[in-house]
């Protein structure tokens, strides 16, 4: 008897502990607050790759698009950047998670862009395939937004988005996973055809934790393509009005500046916290990570932060970044002549 009692009372502690744990999984940390940097700043939002929040956290997906909404007056967010890796698989349950995460964006006219990684694209980008993607952010979904400039072709693999505050005109150049020679030529044309636009170029593999460019963006999967050196080289250096390249792919962070042909600084930013791990279950994730750049004309500054809409306050990778939010590696600024004409 006294045996049975004992494990009636271990299951019961087991119990108790399950429901405890289930119920502290359910109540989520509020993100930490962002504040305003200046009365005239204005906010660009990144989504890293997005793959996990598809494949098993969609409310992480759906948390981060509703917090660019709820902040989108308070920060003066004009627009919102995605870096490719959509989905995990490239099957449809993860675009429906996906369709729904920006619907969001969509309801409160909320620009952004959108590029397939090579997990947008079947067997992790062996085959250059996005129908999937175009079916569900092809150029019919943009189709009559103001800020929606255009694509290349017939697919929306390359396209291209617009975003202003006061004088300041900006275009957003968004290229495939190693983009092939046309997508280069085009964007070169393109950015010829908009010198007086400030130019941020996004590409989901272009740059190492290391600040290298990653030359086998199309070797690593037998894929007709350029690496990131061949893409600098013949686009982003021949142009005076790129400023910035963004990319995802690689998990880690990096800033780094590098010169082009006519002097001009570029800055070179990698964001990929997909391998962070859920608190709870130690799975792949991404912890809700984005990151916020806030452009501060005054100052001719632009400062970079990195949030958690999971309310996760430190990351754990820690071989790949130091952990604290508040590191260099992860909230820093720099320096952008946003007075001069370009």
């Amino acid at each position: 008897m006294n045996y049975i009692r004992r494990i009636s009372r271990g299951w019961l502690i087991f119990l108790i502990i399950a429901v405890v744990l289930s119920i502290i999984g359910c109540i989520k940390a509020k993100p930490q607050l962002i504040k305003k940097i200046s009365p005239d700043s204005f906010a660009v939002v990144i989504l890293p790759d997005t793959q996990f929040y598809s494949k098993r956290y969609p409310d992480t997906y759906y948390e981060q698009t509703q917090w660019i909404v709820d902040n989108k007056d308070t920060l003066n967010i004009k627009f919102a950047i995605h870096l490719g890796d959509i989905t995990h698989d490239n099957i449809p349950e993860q675009w429906e998670v996906a369709d729904k995460a920006h619907r969001t964006l969509d309801g409160a006219d909320v620009p952004y862009s959108m590029i397939p990684g090579n997990h947008d694209m079947p067997e992790m980008g062996r085959f250059r395939d996005t129908s999937r993607y175009n079916k569900y952010f092809g150029p019919e979904r943009f189709l009559g937004k103001k800020w929606y400039g255009g694509h290349m072709g017939i697919t929306n693999d390359n396209n291209y988005t617009f975003f202003e505050w006061t004088n300041l005109r900006f275009m957003v150049v968004s290229l495939e996973y190693a983009p092939t020679d046309e997508a280069l030529t085009w964007a070169y044309k393109l950015i010829e055809q908009y010198k007086d636009r400030r130019v941020i170029v996004v590409t989901h593999c272009f740059q190492t934790k290391g600040g290298r460019h990653k030359k086998d963006c199309a070797t690593a999967y037998n894929l007709e393509g350029n690496g990131a050196h061949t893409v600098w080289q013949e686009l982003i250096s021949k142009h005076r009005n790129i400023f910035m390249v963004l990319s995802g792919h690689v998990t880690g962070v990096k800033h780094k500046i590098r010169r082009g042909d006519a002097g001009n600084e570029v800055h070179e930013i990698l964001t990929d916290y997909q391998d962070e791990r859920a608190e709870l279950d130690g799975i792949k994730s991404g912890n809700g990570w984005m990151r916020i750049l806030q452009f501060n004309p005054n100052e001719n500054k632009i400062h970079v932060s990195s949030l958690s809409v999971d309310g996760v306050k430190r990351f754990y990778e820690t071989d790949r970044y130091n952990r604290d939010p508040a590191h260099s590696d992860h909230a820093f600024s720099f320096h952008y002549d946003m007075k001069t004409r370009i």
